[in-house]
């Protein structure tokens, strides 16, 4: 039982102010050695309540010790000399009530376990007690993420040691505390609260009373927000590059992430507080996927984009595959994959590897239309490009020629019908599939004989001089000042006489329409006797002359004829006249 000595007037007066219950006041006389007693009330002893202690909180705590312990019980006074003893070491404690005091728990070695018993009067400690284990002090040495968005809810894993399994283990952003989840010794998991912005200190307890000074800091942040991503689409490969627009992007080293879908992709690069440039990861098949950001591979935004995943782009071949130096011909571009509203560009590189560009048109999933940009002469491998991203793998090649030098043409006239053979001589006719002649407006193929020599066949045409141009691709053609002359068959309509010597030089009258002269000078009209070819005189356009060569006896045939097509007149044995009755001829007569 607790026990004071005082003098006996003074303790009264704390009795009341205390207010102890159950306690006596006991007078005591002091005697000396000569027997004589001291004067009456000038010491008395108190007796109080045994006092009882039922629990602890916490009761495990660092080895440093200053761990306030809250200590549960009865009989608790309110007096100066109220103590704790830890073992064998007393300290002070505080009074809460009669039934809860607080003590400061001192240094001991760490897996030192302690009686915890209290007196009231420092003397006489209670007969019942609480245990207090000491361990070792928990210590951190990083968290991450080191950032969250100030709405909370951030993930935080925190690294270092001697963390306990409990459920007093805790985490503390600046002032507000969060239960920890236990991972292992050295590693344990906290959600951050709701925050203003900033950065604030990171702290663990393993008692949720005595706490780390680490020095880790978290900043609380703006959450991110995206509003949208370009291009919108690429090819299942990945490997577009995508820029994503939105706000409160800030640059935490690598932490920076863009998400597609499920993965995701390598470190995004910061551009600006509202720009960022992500790199598409690869996805199988065709699909739509969700775009989002991390600032901290630990929170994602909550407003995101989509992004559609489609097979890669393949070229299968060019249309034409040839064209002049420097010209600008339409190149169709074959292939699979083509997407409308892509981001496209055909891509010609030469040997060298330099590309020269132009930007695509989309004609169709198959089809992309390009315009070749004032190659040079040689070879240049062809490529598109979406969104930055080169094709598959392909061997369309474009050839491209110097125009070719036409010299001279024949023959350089013939009927409005067409038909007639057409021969160019000149210099670097090339040999390929879609060689062409353009004769006036009308385009026909031509026949490659050597890079000296093509052929053509002459269209149908309107009467006048039409002029010839050569291409190697149907598309550009090529610059001559030659032309073909359109002209009518001509008619023949009577022949006298019909019969002269076999000497020769009887004098024919040709009659006829559309006999003309070649350039105003030589006949455009030759007569033929069988294998002889004389020359004739042309009076007009519906008369000429020609001299009957020498020849043995006997009937030979007539032809009045005029490149390219001849107007047959068989005439009479040279030994026998006839007359023929006036008729129009299709170019034969008896």
């Amino acid at each position: 039982m607790p026990h004071w000595f005082t003098p006996a007037g003074l303790l009264t007066d704390k009795m009341a102010i205390l207010g102890f219950q159950g306690a006596s006041l006991v007078p005591v006389d002091i005697v000396d050695r000569a027997g004589t007693v001291l004067p009456e009330d000038t010491i008395s002893f108190l007796y109080s309540a045994t006092e009882v202690v039922t629990s602890a909180s916490p009761v495990k705590g660092p080895e440093s010790g200053n761990t306030l312990i809250r200590i549960r019980g009865a009989g608790f006074l309110n007096h100066a000399l109220l103590s704790c003893m830890f073992g064998l070491t007393v300290v002070k404690a505080r009074w809460l009530s009669a039934e809860a005091i607080e003590c400061l728990s001192p240094p001991k070695s760490p897996g030192t376990d302690l009686a915890i018993k209290v007196a009231n009067n420092g003397v006489d400690f209670s007969p019942t007690f609480a245990v207090f284990s000491y361990q070792a002090g928990a210590k951190i040495s990083g968290i991450s993420p080191c950032t969250g968005p100030n709405t909370g809810g951030t993930q935080v894993v925190v690294s270092g040691l001697d963390f306990t399994k409990s459920s007093s283990l805790f985490c503390r952003f600046g002032a507000v505390d969060s239960a920890a989840l236990f991972i292992s010794s050295t590693r344990l998991s906290c959600v951050t609260p709701l925050h203003p912005s900033g950065a604030v200190s990171v702290e663990v307890s393993n008692n949720h009373k005595d706490w780390t000074t680490s020095g880790q800091q978290l900043t609380f942040m703006e959450p991110v927000l995206l509003t949208s991503v370009s291009p919108s689409s690429g090819p299942d490969t990945g490997g577009s590059n995508v820029q994503v627009t939105g706000a409160n992007f800030y640059p935490p080293s690598s932490d920076i992430r863009c998400k597609f879908g499920e993965t995701v992709t390598a470190e995004a690069t910061f551009v600006t507080s509202s720009l960022l440039n992500c790199k598409a990861p690869a996805y199988s098949g065709a699909r739509m996927v969700s775009v989002q950001l991390t600032m901290n591979l630990a929170d994602y935004s909550t407003s995101s984009d989509l992004f559609f995943y489609h097979p890669p782009v393949t070229i299968d071949a060019i249309q034409p595959s040839v064209g002049f130096d420097f010209s600008s011909t339409v190149v169709t571009v074959v292939g699979s994959n083509f997407q409308n509203g892509q981001d496209l560009t055909c891509l010609f590189v030469d040997h060298d590897g330099v590309s020269f560009t132009d930007n695509g048109a989309w004609m169709s999933s198959s089809r992309v239309s390009c315009v070749t940009p004032g190659l040079r002469a040689g070879q240049f491998h062809v490529d598109v490009s979406v969104f930055d991203k080169r094709s598959s793998a392909t061997s369309a090649v474009f050839e491209v020629f110097t125009p070719p030098r036409v010299s001279s043409l024949t023959p350089s006239l013939g009927s409005v019908e067409g038909g007639t053979l057409l021969r160019l001589e000149g210099a670097g006719f090339v040999g390929t599939k879609r060689l062409a002649c353009r004769i006036g407006q009308t385009v026909v193929d031509a026949s490659f004989v050597s890079s000296q020599h093509i052929h053509c066949l002459v269209p149908a045409g309107a009467e006048g001089a039409a002029p010839v141009h050569v291409s190697f691709n149907k598309q550009e053609f090529s610059n001559t000042d030659l032309q073909f002359l359109y002209i009518h068959q001509p008619a023949v309509f009577t022949v006298r006489p019909y019969f002269g010597p076999r000497g020769g030089g009887t004098l024919l009258n040709v009659t006829g329409t559309n006999f003309i002269a070649l350039d105003g000078r030589a006949p455009a009209t030759k007569c033929r006797f069988g294998d002889a070819v004389v020359p004739a005189t042309l009076l007009s356009s519906s008369l000429m002359q020609c001299s009957t060569p020498p020849r043995a006896d006997g009937s030979v045939d007539v032809e009045v004829c005029r490149p390219p097509a001849p107007a047959r007149v068989p005439l009479a044995p040279l030994t026998a006249a006839r007359t023929n009755p006036r008729r129009p001829l299709n170019s034969r007569s008896r």
